[in-house]
């Protein structure tokens, strides 16, 4: 029988069981590193540092699993990829997500999203002295200026990450005192 065949590793694994997979020897900088990793406040990261430290102690994969509540395979498959490329294949990836809802909209949408921003709500029919993020979302839905309503956050995200303030705007109040823009120093 030859031992790359499927039948021979499957006859082997009744009859022996399978062979304990660990970790290869560690160097010291490594083993330093799994340590505080098994302390780090990124839950993936620590999670396996922890299973790459219980296997440095010579924890068998299934108890591996069962006592850190992975799966058997995944066990098998951190083990493989640290012994293969060693802990740089072991750091989290960044997730990209999902793009912020603006990032379709053109340039000019969004010139005129702020301008509409910096306008007085009265000049809108909006009776606030000033926007609020759910008005300034309906009065660009109703203008045209958006294709579609967007929630209040949507609009204050899209001005955050921008750098600014979705309160972009002075307190457009008026008052029947004709001495008024006078007193408030205009």
């Amino acid at each position: 029988m030859n031992p790359e065949d499927g039948l021979y590793r499957s006859l082997w694994v009744c009859m022996v069981g399978d062979m304990a997979l660990y970790i290869r020897p560690l160097s010291a900088s490594e083993r330093v590193e799994i340590e505080r990793g098994r302390l780090s406040e990124n839950g993936t990261w620590s999670g396996r540092c922890r299973v790459l430290w219980a296997s440095v102690k010579r924890t068998r994969v299934a108890d591996i699993a069962r006592g850190g509540g992975w799966h058997p395979e995944s066990v098998r498959r951190i083990i493989r990829r640290f012994n293969a490329s060693g802990l740089d294949a072991m750091r989290p990836g960044k997730r990209t997500g999902r793009p912020p809802w603006e990032a379709a909209l053109p340039e000019k949408t969004i010139e005129a999203l702020l301008g509409l921003a910096r306008a007085s709500p009265q000049q809108h029919g909006v009776d606030l002295p000033v926007w609020t993020a759910d008005a300034l979302a309906d009065v660009a839905y109703e203008q045209g200026i958006l294709a579609a309503r967007v929630s209040a956050k949507c609009i204050r995200n899209m001005f955050s990450r921008r750098g600014y303030s979705w309160k972009l705007v002075q307190a457009w109040q008026t008052s029947p005192d004709p001495d008024y823009a006078v007193k408030r120093g205009e």
